[in-house]
């Protein structure tokens, strides 16, 4: 079930390995990718965002040229890392797989 209840370190832990690439820094989720270009990388941005909309929960994104890094928390559990930010973190990866695919 999808909480925006904050996780404890445990949990946080037991979802984690659940995702590659992704990991804690200082109490949040984070991942970064690197694209062929600015074009490309911008365009997995807007397609994020469309995504993130649908859920309900928005990432924090720091956008260079080509590297995009991802920075989630959840605002309503005073910025902790809930259910709420595997979910998301899982739509991200989940797209970026699929993004480079095609």
């Amino acid at each position: 079930m999808v909480t925006n209840e904050a996780l404890s370190e445990k949990e946080i832990a037991k979802y984690i390995n659940t995702l590659d690439e992704w990991e804690v820094v200082k109490d949040e989720l984070r991942v970064s990718y690197k694209f062929k270009d600015s074009k490309q990388a911008f365009a997995f941005i807007k397609l994020i965002v469309i995504e993130s909309d649908l859920i309900n929960h928005h990432p924090k994104c720091t956008f260079y040229y080509n590297d995009v890094t991802f920075h989630l928390t959840t605002h309503s559990a005073d910025n902790k890392i809930t259910s709420q930010d595997f979910e998301l973190a899982t739509l991200i990866s989940n797209t970026q797989k699929q993004f480079i695919k095609n």
